[in-house]
């Protein structure tokens, strides 16, 4: 309600003084009604203000939340191995690169060259894993600390709710880098396994073209 409403709606609750069919406006009852209308406002204001605190939405719904946390693994999981090994994931496939570098990882048949990109592999993702925790774990602490030092109740609620979410997300991703560990280990054996039938084959290989 603007001042000029609360005003025409104060004064209408009152008779005004007539002087020979003018009406005469007394300027004691016109400071008095503006006061009132001025008190209304501010009543009004306050309310709605109170309001708003209650039911309102801060935003917090999107604060510290870095969708990089969640994507260092791709949706199909499954496809992880051939999708680092292409280069189709910067992130894993540089990551896989520079261990095997690092570590000096060498290969002269393809089974080797296939054990090593999983080895490598593997430990790239447990890395990323590792630092996507600690960032997630790192949230949840400064979104607490957020919610005890705001007093808006709305912001509070926002901030629970992104606590409930990061919480969820840690939960989602556990989840997930225990299928991915299945996947880790039946990889490695089927590495192993082609490594040690091609080696094999190379003996057999070898001593079947030995003079007798």
């Amino acid at each position: 309600m603007t001042l000029v409403g609360c005003v025409l709606a104060i004064e209408g609750q009152f008779s005004p003084a007539h002087a020979q069919g003018i009406p005469v406006i007394s300027t004691s009852e016109l400071a008095q009604d503006l006061l009132m209308a001025k008190n209304l406002q501010s009543q009004l204001v306050t309310m709605t203000d109170q309001y708003n605190a209650l039911t309102g939405n801060r935003g917090f719904g999107q604060i510290l939340n870095n969708p990089s946390l969640t994507s260092y693994l791709p949706s199909q999981w499954q496809s992880v191995y051939s999708q680092v090994k292409s280069g189709q994931l910067q992130g894993l496939s540089s990551a896989a690169q520079q261990i095997e570098s690092q570590e000096g990882m060498t290969a002269y048949t393809p089974s080797q060259q296939r054990y090593n990109d999983t080895l490598a592999t593997n430990k790239a993702i447990a890395t990323q894993a590792y630092q996507a925790s600690a960032d997630r774990l790192q949230n949840i602490q400064n979104l607490m600390q957020q919610s005890d030092l705001t007093q808006d109740p709305a912001a509070k609620a926002d901030l629970q709710n992104r606590l409930l979410s990061e919480n969820a997300m840690i939960q989602n991703e556990q989840t997930k880098l225990n299928l991915v560990g299945q996947l880790q280990q039946a990889e490695e054996k089927l590495a192993e396994k082609q490594d040690a039938d091609t080696f094999k084959n190379t003996l057999m290989g070898s001593a079947s073209q030995t003079p007798q």
